[in-house]
């Protein structure tokens, strides 16, 4: 006797290929293909502020259940990123965002402005930390 899947089961099925052909396309269109084969699913609840993260080993994307639209192609490029440039925020994270938004990623121009707002919020902070312990 074959087990037959309930509606909701084919449709978490099909969005996880749908997710997975996102990034083949990005891999197309932004990185020439050269990335390699990555599983990506939505399977967590947005907690602290985190859209999505890669697990390397894994070759996994997991994704905030609570992405829709362009952010779930944002959060994907992001994590894209990370995984052609070794996984942290550092200077060639930045180096591969800027080329992105160079060749036109919409995606990585929404990171770059979301970046630059909060960098200059983290200047504000730290100037007005600075004015509070300076003698006047």
């Amino acid at each position: 006797m074959s087990q037959r899947m309930k509606p909701a089961q084919k449709k978490h099925r099909m969005r996880r290929g749908r997710l997975t052909s996102i990034f083949d396309r990005l891999n197309d269109r932004y990185f020439e293909g050269e990335l390699p084969p990555v599983y990506v699913k939505q399977d967590f609840r947005y907690d602290s502020g985190v859209e999505g993260w890669l697990d390397p080993k894994a070759l996994t994307i997991h994704l905030s259940k609570r992405l829709v639209g362009a952010d779930v192609e944002r959060v994907i490029l992001h994590e894209m990123i990370h995984l052609k440039t070794g996984g942290d925020h550092d200077d060639a994270f930045w180096s591969e965002l800027h080329r992105l938004a160079k060749v036109g990623a919409p995606m990585a121009q929404v990171e770059l402005t979301d970046f630059k707002a909060e960098l200059n919020e983290l200047r504000r902070r730290r100037r007005r930390l600075h004015a509070r312990r300076s003698p006047a």
